[in-house]
């Protein structure tokens, strides 16, 4: 590193910011900036951060005011700056004109940002570049709200439902809001639509042909883009098991870091039809059936869970900082080159929800033989809150999955 100083400024305070805040303190040593109303216990009490307060996180005025009186505080600092969702990626690009100044920004081009993350345009763009993506339909719920009849559906059950923009509908709040929804049948379909055409949302939704296979035939990837257009990180890992409750249904929650060379080609080719600059995180399904890669979606930053990437050899921190700080475009691509298990939930829990005996030889080789970890997990014990606070979280999946998710299914759902 060179004698200026490197600060990340990460918005949020979630599991996503805490990983890149580790990615860049294990990478460089760098203490970065969480602006956050309440972030959670491991950034609050870890020394990779120091934090600035925000009172309300999607309010996009006073957000801007935050990052400029940071900006001001800091008039000598290389200042990057990151958001770790998809309403705070959209935020950055936005408002690039005004933030470039003071902040590197490693995102995509807004009209860019904002189509690709549509669900419905992503399966054009997967079309266009022969990329495989589910059949996929749109239906507005406004419209189906005051014509109930206007919508045909000409996908087979089971079908997966949600919405075209999370960002949106991140802002609608109402009873039985889930991320996802899923309909068997008819029956389970309607009541679906019932639930949304009642809620304060007015957006798009997409259905989905379901793809089967358990939570284990779902694939992890999160990408780079340098100045020089090119993919100078790529970070995969099979998924293991994922969350299923309501409001974070499809979160990866257990994961092995795998080096997924066809998928990671496949996703460069889709970046490049883009034109894309800075991350991208994917959502890829296998279908066990012929073993075909089918790309669901694109979120437009890192993943919430891009550590895994980094205990398997590949932190994203190098990438964007010789992108940003070093403008040094080797044409390296850092991908995972071991394979590495990280689990949020404890590993007695994940063993019952691994049906392939293969797999779980897998995962029991890597947890016997060290190479495990939960990334809140550390060995320091002399800060007692901390350490509790994070056992009783994991003693607290257990009554998630009996509720939520009490046995494997064929479909994850």
């Amino acid at each position: 590193m060179n004698s200026q100083i490197v600060t990340p400024v990460i918005i949020g305070g979630d599991l996503g910011a805490y990983n890149m805040g580790r990615n860049y303190f294990e990478a460089y040593h760098l203490q970065s900036i969480c602006i956050a109303p309440r972030p959670i216990t491991a950034i609050r009490l870890s020394n990779f951060f120091t934090i600035t307060h925000i009172e309300r996180l999607l309010d996009e005025q006073l957000l801007l005011t935050t990052l400029h009186k940071i900006a001001r505080k800091h008039p000598h600092d290389k200042l990057i700056l990151i958001g770790n969702s998809d309403w705070h990626a959209l935020f950055i690009a936005k408002n690039r004109d005004e933030l470039c100044d003071e902040y590197e920004i490693p995102y995509a081009d807004y009209e860019i940002m904002k189509r690709a993350t549509s669900k419905v345009e992503f399966a054009h763009i997967c079309k266009k570049a022969n990329i495989s993506h589910p059949h996929t339909q749109n239906l507005n719920i406004a419209q189906l709200r005051h014509e109930p009849h206007s919508f045909a559906l000409d996908i087979s059950y089971p079908v997966v439902i949600k919405p075209n923009n999370f960002s949106e509908y991140n802002l609608a709040h109402f009873a039985g809001k889930k991320k996802l929804y899923t309909a068997k049948d008819k029956h389970q379909f309607d009541a679906v639509m019932r639930t949304l055409t009642k809620s304060s949302y007015d957006g798009d939704v997409v259905i989905q042909e379901l793809i089967p296979g358990d939570d284990t035939q779902m694939r992890y990837l999160t990408c780079y883009i340098d100045a020089s257009v090119h993919l100078s990180f790529a970070g995969s890992a099979q998924v293991l098991l994922e969350d299923h409750t309501p409001q974070k249904a499809g979160n990866p929650v257990s994961m092995i870091a795998r080096p997924e060379p066809e998928i990671i080609e496949r996703a460069r080719q889709l970046l490049n039809s883009l034109n894309w600059r800075g991350f991208a995180n994917f959502d890829v399904k296998v279908d066990p059936r012929d073993g075909s890669y089918h790309f669901l979606e694109l979120n437009p930053r890192p993943g919430r869970n891009v550590y895994v990437t980094t205990a398997g050899g590949a932190n994203p921190a190098f990438a964007t900082i010789r992108d940003l700080v070093f403008a040094d475009y080797t044409n390296q691509t850092d991908t995972v080159h071991e394979e590495y298990l990280y689990s949020l939930v404890p590993f007695r829990l994940l063993k019952r929800y691994i049906t392939d005996d293969a797999i779980l030889e897998d995962v029991t080789n890597l947890h016997n033989s060290g190479k495990f970890l939960d990334p809140f997990l550390t060995s320091d014990k002399s800060n007692l809150r901390r350490w509790a606070t994070v056992h009783l979280q994991r003693l607290n999946q257990y009554r998630k999955f009996h509720t939520y998710y009490p046995r494997v299914t064929s479909s994850g759902m």
